[in-house]
């Protein structure tokens, strides 16, 4: 399966169930493309619905930092 194949298989999953834990791989292969803003996106969304997932918390830490937010 290419990235590309993946990306459509987990974008197609959070369309239908946007409550899928599989947020965190989706936004890792769009930080792995340059897609920061999309990643961010997907990350909050995926945050509110589970809010004390890891993955997610590093994720959302990483753009923080890509995006110089931090003090």
């Amino acid at each position: 399966m290419t990235q590309e194949d993946e990306i459509e298989e987990l974008q197609n999953e959070l369309q239908l169930n946007p409550k899928s834990p599989r947020f965190s791989k989706l936004a890792e292969l769009y930080l792995s493309r340059d897609m920061n803003g999309e990643a961010e996106v997907l990350v909050k969304q995926g945050l509110k619905f589970h809010p004390r997932a890891t993955s997610g918390l590093i994720l959302m830490g990483r753009i923080f930092k890509l995006k110089k937010m931090y003090t």
